[in-house]
């Protein structure tokens, strides 16, 4: 079983990068360049591990 410390960072860490995410995708929308869109595969990957991580330790 997880403790809550742990269950309350992977959230914060989960949210922290899907706030990069969505502000990544404002700004590339605002300048028109969406070549800027592709760094932000990485964050998105990073989100799909820390669920598939928390949904395997449950």
């Amino acid at each position: 079983m997880k403790s809550n410390t742990a269950k309350i960072m992977n959230a914060l860490l989960i949210g922290f990068l899907a706030g990069i995410v969505i502000f990544g995708e404002v700004s590339a929308v605002i300048s028109k360049n969406f070549v800027v869109l592709m760094p932000l595969l990485f964050p998105i990957y990073f989100i799909y591990r820390l669920i598939n991580k928390s949904k395997k330790s449950i």
